[in-house]
């Protein structure tokens, strides 16, 4: 009888090989102070402030056209706490965080201004639905793609594979799990578990490829699905052609009427979501 490998014994052996970064203590600290009645800003200020590297990307980040919401610049983390508020200053870290973990290089950057543009246009989705939370929206898109860098440094296999089909087209998410028994979608939903995300952006990102609605556990998860798959759709529109767009067309066409139910939204709402797509697009 044919010894067959499980798909959780290829899933076990594809995560030991990547090697999933654990959630940095700053985080955890920081989640720990927000769950207080009464969270302390100057805590949290301090917290960052305890590594400077990453404070100093912290500021950099809310400092830059993507991120800044005044003309006036921020130079401390207490003013960045002001300014932005608990939650959008706790994104914010976790962007930070995550783009130094998971090691963005030049051969990746273009993915992770992707990533970027995405969790904006998620979390700008979210706020004017009102369907979820801005800063689960935001979550949600900052990981759904988050493995693909690990698992392009990691895995030679998976690297040849994603080059051919970006570069002849066809469906990514398939093509993973005919080859791979599993995709960056399962792997980003197991690093944004292991990072102790919100269960419902940890389900919208393991169904954010599947192009039916109904497989999302809960409705809130069904909803986040939506938005993301929208914005994700609004990112891609916005940046240069690529070689799979032909594809991203038809899983666009099969699950547009799906994703504007659930959001509540008509065909006619898009090209404003969009244009501020391509505004984000403009300055990642």
């Amino acid at each position: 009888m044919e010894n067959k490998v499980s798909e959780y014994d290829v899933l076990v052996g594809l995560v030991e090989r990547v090697k999933l970064p654990p959630q940095p203590k700053v985080l955890l600290a920081i989640n720990d102070e927000m769950k207080k009645e009464h969270p302390g800003f100057e805590r949290i200020a301090g917290l960052v402030e305890q590594d400077p590297a990453l404070a100093a990307k912290v500021l950099k980040l809310v400092n830059s056209p993507f991120y800044r919401t005044s003309d006036n610049e921020m130079h401390s983390m207490v003013q960045a706490l002001s300014i932005l508020g608990l939650r959008n200053f706790y994104c914010v870290v976790l962007a930070s965080s995550l783009k130094d973990i998971v090691g963005i290089t030049e051969a990746t950057i273009k993915l992770w201004n992707h990533t970027l543009v995405v969790a904006k246009t998620c979390e700008m989705i979210a706020r004017t639905t009102r369907v979820v939370a801005p800063e689960l929206a935001y979550m949600a898109g900052l990981f759904h793609d988050s493995s693909i860098p690990m698992l392009l440094d990691k895995e030679p296999r998976f690297k040849e594979s994603m080059q051919m089909v970006i570069a002849l087209g066809g469906d990514i998410e398939r093509f993973e799990q005919d080859n791979f028994n599993t995709s960056h979608a399962v792997v980003s939903y197991l690093l944004a578990r292991s990072w102790q995300l919100p269960e419902v952006v940890c389900d919208a990102i393991q169904q954010h490829h599947s192009d039916d609605l109904s497989l999302f556990p809960t409705l809130q998860a069904r909803r986040l699905g939506a938005a993301l798959i929208l914005a994700d759709r609004l990112a891609r529109a916005s940046a240069p052609a690529n070689g799979d767009a032909q594809q991203e067309d038809a899983f666009w066409r099969g699950i547009e009427a799906e994703v504007l139910k659930e959001l509540g939204l008509e065909a006619d709402n898009l090209e404003e979501f969009s244009a501020i797509a391509r505004e984000y697009a403009a300055t990642a």
